[in-house]
C-alpha cells in the first residue's frame, strides 16, 4: 500500500508540474523533459542480511583480520550475537552490549562479499547500501520471533531491489565441530554420515525458516533476493577428515538450495548462487598440479594452517595454492580475496538475470 500510495503521489505530481508548465507555456521539450524527471525510478538500492560469512567475520571495522589471540573474544556467544569482530562493525573483541553496525555498513573497507559488489555495481551511500547481517545470527534469529525481525522488517519497509545473504550454517557448524554433531564423524560410510548431518538440519527447521524468511523479503515488491550457498572450507582442528567435511558442506547446501527452489518465485524474483570451489588440493580431480605431478581437484584455496597440515599426510599427494581463507579462526571464515570469489559470482548473476542498477 505505500508503494502504491507514493507511485499515486508521484504521478499527480508529474501532472501538476506539466499542468503548470502548460499555464506559463512552456515548450514540448521542457514538458518531455518534465515528464522523464517525474517518471524516473527510484535509485537502486541493495541490502544484504544472514550470518558471520555475509557480515565478514575475523574482520575489525578498519578492514584488518583478527589475530588468533583475539579469536576467543570475537567469537559470537549467547542466543543474540552482536556482531562482534566483523566487517560491517563496530563492535571490537571482547565487546559487549548490543548489535551494531558501522555508519556505512562496511562499504569503505571493501572486506565482505556485499561490499565488494556494492562497489562494482558503483553504489555509494547507505540509501544505496546496507549489510546488516549479523555474524552468529541463525534463520530463526530472522524469522518471526526472532530479535533481528525488525531489521528483516526494516529491510522490506526500505522496497531494495537487490538483497543478498548466506543463512542456515548457524548453529549446524558449532555443532559439528564442538558439540554432540562432532560424533557424526564416526560413521561408517558416506550415506550414514549423510543421514547424521540431516538429522540436525532437520532439527533446526533450516529449510522451512529459511523459506519464511526469503518470502518474507518478497513482500517488498521491487526485490529480488539472492541465496548463497556456502563455500567449502576446512578447519584446521576437526574430527572429520577433509572428504567428510565435503559431505557435511554439500549437505548444508543441498537443504538450502532445496527449500530455495521451491519457492513460487524462484527464478523470476528469487535466485540461488554457488561461489566458485574452494579447492582442497587434494585429489580425485583433474588438474596436474605443477609441483608434483599429482591429479587433484585444483590448488589449494584452504587457509594457510589447514594447508600446512594437509601437506603432513605422507600417503595422500596434495598442492598447495593461494588461501582464500583465514587462518585466525582455525580456517573457516574467506579472506578478503575469497570474499571477492563470492562477489564476482553475484555480479556475474545479477547482471544475467538484469537485477542490477541501470
Amino acid at each position: 500500500m505505500r508503494a502504491l500510495r507514493g507511485a499515486g503521489l508521484r504521478t499527480i505530481g508529474g501532472f501538476l508540474t506539466c499542468v503548470a508548465l502548460l499555464c506559463a507555456g512552456a515548450s514540448p521539450a521542457a514538458l518531455a523533459s518534465s515528464r522523464r524527471l517525474h517518471g524516473a525510478p527510484p535509485a537502486f538500492r541493495m541490502r544484504a542480511l544472514g550470518d558471520s560469512v555475509t557480515a565478514g567475520f575475523g574482520f575489525l571495522s578498519d578492514g584488518t583480520e583478527m589475530s588468533l589471540l583475539e579469536l576467543p573474544f570475537c567469537f559470537p556467544e549467547g542466543n543474540t550475537p552482536n556482531n562482534r569482530c566483523s566487517s560491517n562493525s563496530p563492535n571490537r573483541p571482547e565487546q559487549t552490549g548490543p548489535v551494531g553496525w558501522l555508519p556505512d555498513y562496511g562499504l569503505a573497507n571493501d572486506v565482505s562479499w556485499a561490499a565488494q559488489a556494492a562497489h562494482a555495481f558503483g553504489l555509494t551511500g547507505t540509501t544505496a547500501f546496507q549489510n546488516l547481517a549479523v555474524s552468529g545470527s541463525t534463520p530463526s534469529n530472522w524469522a518471526h520471533g526472532g530479535y533481528l525481525r525488525p531489521e528483516l522488517e526494516q529491510i522490506v519497509d526500505d522496497n531494495p531491489n537487490l538483497t543478498v545473504m548466506t543463512l542456515g550454517a548457524n548453529p549446524l557448524l558449532s555443532y559439528f565441530l564442538t558439540g554432540s554433531g562432532a560424533f557424526c564423524a564416526f560413521s561408517y560410510t558416506d550415506a550414514k554420515l549423510r543421514a547424521c548431518v540431516t538429522k540436525y538440519i532437520t532439527a533446526q527447521r533450516v529449510g522451512p525458516l529459511l523459506k519464511e524468511v526469503v518470502g518474507e523479503l518478497l513482500a517488498a515488491p521491487h526485490n529480488h533476493i539472492v541465496v548463497s550457498l556456502y563455500h567449502l572450507a576446512i578447519p584446521s582442528v576437526t574430527l572429520f577428515s577433509a572428504h567428510q567435511v565435503g559431505i557435511l558442506f554439500a549437505t548444508f547446501n543441498a537443504t538450502i538450495a532445496g527449500a530455495v527452489r521451491s519457492l513460487p518465485a524462484y527464478g523470476k524474483r528469487v535466485a540461488v548462487m554457488a561461489p566458485p570451489r574452494f579447492f582442497v588440493g587434494r585429489g580425485p580431480g583433474n588438474y596436474l598440479c605443477p609441483a608434483n605431478n599429482a591429479l587433484v581437484d585444483g590448488p589449494s584455496h584452504q587457509s594457510d594452517a589447514t594447508q600446512d597440515e594437509l601437506a603432513l599426510d605422507p600417503f595422500v599427494s596434495f598442492c598447495a595454492g593461494a588461501p582464500w581463507i583465514i587462518s585466525s579462526d582455525s580456517g573457516i571464515h574467506p579472506n578478503r580475496q575469497g570474499y571477492a570469489q563470492f562477489a564476482a559470482a553475484l555480479v556475474a548473476l545479477v547482471r544475467q538475470k538484469g537485477w542490477g542498477p541501470g
